[in-house]
C-alpha cells in the first residue's frame, strides 16, 4: 500500500524554513558585516542546518516509524549520558554561556542535547505506553517506571540550568501519558509533588529567581534581567502588531546581544 504523507504538515514547514531564513538575515546582517565582515554568516549557518534538517526529514519519511522501537532505550541512554558529560566541568566538553551550561562542544559543531533529549523522551514515553497496554494505568507496573526515567532526565536538563526545558519535557511527559489512558488522578499529583522542588530550584539558584522577577517587572533591572523583556516592548510600541517593516527593526542594531536567536 502507498504510504501518504500529510502534505499540509510539510508544506507548512517549509514555509515557516523559508520565513526563519528571511527573520535571521533581516536581524542579523548588519551585526554580522560590521562583527565578521560577512553580512550572510548567520543565514549561511542557518542555511547548512536547514539543508541538514531537511535530509533528516525526508530520510524519517522513509523510515517505517515502528523500527525506531529498536532505538528507544539506545536513544535514552546517549542523551542522559551526554546531559551528564556537559555537567562535568572538568572534561571541557560543555560550554557555558551565561550562567548556563547547556551545549556540548564536538570537533566539528555544537550542540545542546536537551534536543536530542526530548525526542528520545518521545519515543521512549511512546514505546512504553505500547508496551504496557492497559498495564498503563496502574500505578507501579505504568506510571511509575515512565514518570522515574522520565524524571532523571529532566533533573538533569535542570542542572544546566535550563528550567524552560524541563518544564517543556514535564508537560510533554504528561500528555502523552494522558493520551495513553494514565489515570488523570496520577496526573494530578505531579504538580503538586514537584512543586517544593520547583520552589527550591528557584530559591537555591539566584539566576532562576531574578529570571522570574524580570518577567514579572522588568522595570526593576533595566539594564540587567529585564533589559530584553523592554526592548521587547520598544519593538511593540514602535512598529505595533505588523511591525516597522521587513529590515527596518531597530532593536537589532547592537541594542541586543543576540537578535537573530530567541529574540526572533
Amino acid at each position: 500500500m502507498k504510504k501518504g504523507y500529510d502534505h499540509i504538515l510539510i508544506y507548512t514547514v517549509l514555509i515557516l524554513l523559508a520565513v526563519g531564513w528571511i527573520m535571521v538575515y533581516s536581524s542579523s546582517a548588519v551585526v554580522a558585516e560590521i562583527t565578521y565582515h560577512d553580512g550572510f554568516r548567520f543565514l549561511k549557518k542557518q542555511l547548512l542546518f536547514s539543508l541538514l534538517g531537511l535530509v533528516a526529514m525526508l530520510t524519517a519519511m522513509k523510515v517505517d516509524y515502528l523500527k525506531l522501537k529498536a532505538l528507544t532505550y539506545p536513544m535514552l541512554a546517549l542523551s542522559i549520558l551526554l546531559l551528564m558529560l556537559i555537567l562535568i566541568p572538568g572534561l571541557g566538553l560543555g560550554i557555558k554561556v551565561g550562567l548556563a551550561r547547556r551545549w556540548l562542544r564536538t570537533p566539528w559543531f555544537t550542540f545542546q542535547p536537551s534536543e536530542l533529549g526530548k525526542l528520545a523522551l518521545v519515543i521512549f514515553v511512546a514505546y512504553s505506553m505500547a508496551k504496557k497496554g492497559d498495564n498503563i494505568k496502574k500505578f507501579f507496573l505504568g506510571f511509575l517506571p515512565v514518570i522515574a526515567i522520565s524524571g532523571i532526565m529532566i533533573i538533569l536538563v535542570v542542572m544546566e540550568p535550563d528550567m524552560g526545558t524541563a518544564i517543556f519535557m514535564g508537560i510533554l511527559t504528561m500528555v502523552l501519558l494522558f493520551i495513553g489512558g494514565t489515570r488523570f488522578s496520577y496526573l494530578l499529583t505531579l504538580p503538586l509533588i514537584t512543586a517544593p522542588g520547583l520552589y527550591f530550584f528557584i530559591t537555591r539558584f539566584h539566576y532562576s529567581h531574578r529570571r522570574i522577577m524580570a518577567f514579572l517587572n522588568p522595570w526593576e533591572d533595566v539594564q540587567g534581567m529585564g533589559f530584553q523583556i523592554i526592548q521587547s516592548f520598544v519593538a511593540l510600541g514602535s512598529g505595533g502588531l505588523w511591525g516597522v517593516g521587513l529590515g527596518d527593526g531597530k532593536q537589532k542594531l547592537f541594542f541586543l546581544p543576540a537578535a537573530h536567536t530567541d529574540f526572533i
